[in-house]
C-alpha cells in the first residue's frame, strides 16, 4: 500500500473512532454541563474548575471535528464555547436556564453527528436550531465575522462595531472562516483581499452562492478595489473599500447602512 493510501486510511480509521466513541463523549458534557451550571448558580467564581472540564471537552470534540472534516459538529461547538465565554465575561448571565441552553447545544450536537454518520440530510434543521438558539441568548444583536490577516485592520473593525453595538468574532484562519459564515448565523462578514490561502473574495462567494436561511452582508477590505471592474457579479461583495486612510470613516459608515437597512426590515409588514 503507497504511503497516501495508507495515510487515508489511518485518516478514515481514526475518524471512525472518533464517531464511535462520540455518543459517550456527548453524556459525559450532559453531566459536565449540569455539575458546572448547578455549582455556577451556587458558587459563583468558585466553580471555575467545573467549567474548565466542561470547556476543555468540548474544545477536544471541535478540534477533532475539525480534523476529520465533520463541520456540522465543529459549528455547534463554536457556538456552545462562545456561549460559555459570553457567561464568563458577564454578557450573559448564569441562572436557571444556563443549564438547559447548554443541553439544547449538546442535542444539536447528537444530530449533528447522526448526519455526519449516515451522510443524510439535515443541515437544514441543525442550522435553524442554531438560529433559534442565537436569537434567544442575543436577542436582535448583529453578529460580525471578522477574517483579516491584519492584526490594525482587525482592531479597527472590532471598535467601530462596537461603537455601533455589533457582536464581533474574529479569525484568521480562512478554512475555519468559511466553514463558519456556511454554518452559523453571522450578520455581517468582513473579509480581506490579501487574506490567504483562501481570499476574501472566495469565502463571499461561497456565502453567496449557499443556501443559509438567514442573509449575511459581505464587505471586502482591498487594497486594490479597482480591479473589481465596474460589472457586479452574484458572488461579489455586497461593499468593497479600499484599504486606504479613508476605510476607518467608510467601514463605519457602511456598518451603519447595513445595521439602519436590517432596523428597516425588521418593521416591514409580513
Amino acid at each position: 500500500m503507497e504511503t497516501k493510501d495508507l495515510l487515508a486510511e489511518l485518516h478514515h480509521q481514526f475518524r471512525r473512532s472518533f464517531l464511535d466513541e462520540l455518543p459517550d463523549r456527548l453524556a459525559d458534557l450532559r453531566t459536565q454541563a449540569s455539575a458546572w451550571s448547578s455549582a455556577a448558580a451556587a458558587l459563583g467564581p468558585q466553580a471555575e474548575p467545573r467549567f474548565d472540564t466542561f470547556f476543555r471537552s468540548i474544545y477536544n470534540i471541535k478540534s477533532s471535528g475539525m480534523t476529520f472534516g465533520l463541520h456540522l459538529i465543529t459549528a455547534v461547538c463554536h457556538q456552545l464555547e462562545e456561549f460559555l465565554q459570553a457567561t464568563v465575561g458577564g454578557e450573559i448571565p448564569v441562572d436557571a436556564s444556563t443549564a438547559q441552553i447548554s443541553t439544547t447545544f449538546i442535542d444539536l450536537l447528537e444530530q449533528a453527528a447522526a448526519v455526519d454518520v449516515s451522510g443524510t440530510e439535515g443541515y437544514g434543521e441543525i442550522a435553524a436550531g442554531l438560529d433559534a438558539l442565537y436569537d434567544r441568548l442575543y436577542g436582535r444583536r448583529p453578529t460580525a465575522l471578522v477574517v483579516i490577516h491584519s492584526r490594525l485592520t482587525r482592531a479597527l473593525c472590532q471598535e467601530i462595531l462596537a461603537r455601533q453595538g455589533v457582536r464581533t468574532v474574529e479569525t484568521t484562519d480562512s478554512y475555519l472562516a468559511l466553514q463558519r459564515v456556511l454554518a452559523e448565523p453571522f450578520t455581517l462578514l468582513i473579509t480581506s483581499s490579501e487574506l490567504q490561502p483562501l481570499r476574501g473574495e472566495a469565502i463571499i462567494e461561497a456565502l453567496k452562492r449557499s443556501n443559509k436561511l438567514r442573509e449575511s452582508h459581505s464587505i471586502l477590505v482591498t487594497a486594490n478595489p479597482l480591479a473589481f471592474g465596474s460589472h457586479k457579479r452574484c458572488g461579489d461583495p455586497d461593499y468593497l473599500l479600499g484599504l486606504d486612510s479613508r476605510l476607518p470613516d467608510l467601514l463605519a459608515a457602511t456598518i451603519a447602512q447595513i445595521l439602519a437597512r436590517l432596523a428597516k426590515a425588521r418593521h416591514l409588514p409580513a
